[in-house]
């Protein structure tokens, strides 16, 4: 889900175990 982290401009890491979204703003 890189292609998300590039539109938003933010770091999105996917959970397999708990399917959870981490979101790591980069500003």
């Amino acid at each position: 889900m890189r292609f998300i982290s590039e539109a938003i401009g933010t770091d999105v890491r996917w959970e397999g175990k708990q399917n959870t979204v981490f979101i790591k703003t980069e500003k």
